[in-house]
């Protein structure tokens, strides 16, 4: 599945989900390309920052966020303070993600010319 999102400021995101690659590869990698600069999230382990006068990089355990999420939610509950995500940022993403699952029910699987040829394969063999 590919999606391409395009925001209000010019900017594009690209969302790649392979279920069909190598298990040793890490299962999610985020790029942020900006200003002559790029940064490499891998896994939530590693993060590389390329630009500038050298390639950085630091890496430790995985944490994608959530305690820290969790944290700010009971504090905002507890507290009053703002919840760490506003709800328009989550009425957004849920509608993105709501029209990208409606797409692709409306348009089951796409066919590519890679998938014809392969089917068309498939059909000869069994066919002999």
């Amino acid at each position: 599945l590919v999606v391409a999102l395009a925001f209000e400021n010019g900017s594009v995101a690209n969302i790649s989900y392979f279920a069909n690659g190598a298990k040793s590869l890490s299962k999610e990698r985020l790029e942020v390309h900006c200003a002559g600069k790029s940064w490499l999230l891998d896994d939530f382990k590693s993060l590389s920052t390329f630009g500038g006068s050298r390639k950085k990089s630091t890496s430790g355990r995985q944490d994608k966020g959530h305690a820290r999420e969790v944290e700010l939610f009971l504090q905002a509950v507890s507290d009053g303070s703002p919840a760490p995500i506003s709800f328009e940022d989550i009425y957004q993403v849920t509608a993105a993600t709501l029209g990208i699952v409606n797409q692709v029910q409306l348009e089951s699987v796409t066919t590519s010319p890679v998938n014809s040829a392969l089917d068309d394969h498939n059909s000869a063999t069994t066919e002999e």
